[in-house]
């Protein structure tokens, strides 16, 4: 993995700042960062995809958001974009950004389509984390 590789799952100046913290020894402190996300960020998914059986779309909403949030703070932004799909597919949008309305009912098939996306970039997310600190860092 190259580090083209590395810039199409991570936000280059983030991941630079969250190894900035790091002492130059060991990298302990952004790997428990990542890898504490990557645990949290698939037990998210499966509450979502449980609150989608339950129809619970403000629950899933909720998570989409939480989960974007925290991939924001991690450069992650091919989960940040998952989880904003989600958040898009099952709420309409005020010209000023505030969620105006939860629709009642989702698309299933698209939420599921989404959710599976989600899981897919989480994947990737912790296939490149791996990468770096496997062989890189």
């Amino acid at each position: 993995m190259e580090t083209e590789q590395l810039e199409q799952n991570l936000d280059m100046a983030i991941f630079s700042q969250l190894l900035e913290m790091d002492h130059e020894e060991d990298r302990l402190t952004s790997s428990i960062a990542f890898y504490t996300f990557i645990e949290r960020a698939n037990n998210t998914i499966d509450d979502m995809e449980h609150a989608l059986l339950n129809r619970d779309i403000r629950q899933l909403i909720s998570s989409a958001e939480c989960l974007q949030n925290a991939a924001l703070e991690l450069g992650l932004y091919r989960v940040q974009e998952s989880c904003q799909n989600i958040r898009r597919a099952n709420t309409t949008i005020k010209e000023d950004a505030e969620v105006s309305n939860v629709r009642r009912e989702a698309d299933p098939i698209h939420a599921e389509d989404e959710i599976g996306r989600l899981r897919n970039s989480v994947a990737c997310a912790r296939s490149t984390i791996d990468y770096f600190y496997n062989y890189v860092a």
